[in-house]
């Protein structure tokens, strides 16, 4: 199996954005701080920061994980969805000391933090869990539906050889001067192996 291309996928982007926005949200109501529209604004940046780069990690390194053995798979997307949490609250934060500042800087390592980051690696985790669940179902979903129009293609192919067979056989009943031909063929399923003919 080869890597798979990174495919944006924009309700999950949304998602991640508004799960930023009601993080940011919670921890300031929380802190007893008045609302902050730009800080809400940064808290949506960052969801979306880290939704790109589980997004690149799980594109880049997620297939590795699927030919893992079935019982590392999901430690490993976990493992995935927490480096992606990580490296896109990193970048998110350093690209908005970068607009506000007009400098470089790196994330505090201040108490409040370290239990933001926290929170966001775990809220990472749980929204990666809930994604990988949700794509293998909708897998699993696609392949179904793929089987069943395949089948149904299948059962109108053979519907087509039954009535082409049905016009290929001579009437149920042939009469003629002193005589009466009657016939069946009744097939199993759709089609029945054998021909015949009234030959006078």
């Amino acid at each position: 199996m080869g890597q798979r291309r990174i495919r944006f996928d924009s309700p999950w982007a949304l998602a991640s954005i508004v799960i930023g926005v009601i993080a940011t949200l919670s921890s300031t109501v929380g802190a007893g701080k008045p609302i902050d529209f730009e800080f809400l604004a940064a808290g949506g940046f960052m969801g979306f920061c880290i939704y790109m780069a589980n997004v690149i990690l799980h594109n880049y390194l997620g297939w590795r994980g699927d030919q893992l053995r079935p019982s590392l798979r999901i430690p490993a997307r976990v493992a995935v969805s927490a480096l992606g949490g990580l490296i896109g609250w990193v970048v998110g934060y350093m690209i908005l000391i970068l607009v506000a500042t007009g400098r470089f800087g790196l994330p505090s390592t201040s108490g409040r933090m370290r239990w933001l980051l926290l929170v966001t690696v775990v809220i990472t985790i749980l929204v990666g869990l809930i994604a990988h669940g949700y794509y293998q179902l909708r897998t699993s979903l696609e392949a179904s539906i793929a089987k069943l129009k395949e089948r149904e293609y299948a059962e109108k192919e053979l519907e087509v050889a039954r009535s082409i067979q049905a016009r290929l056989l001579p009437p149920p009943m042939v009469e003629g001067d002193g005589f009466v031909i009657t016939a069946r063929n009744l097939p199993a399923h759709f089609v029945a192996g054998d021909f015949y003919d009234v030959l006078r």
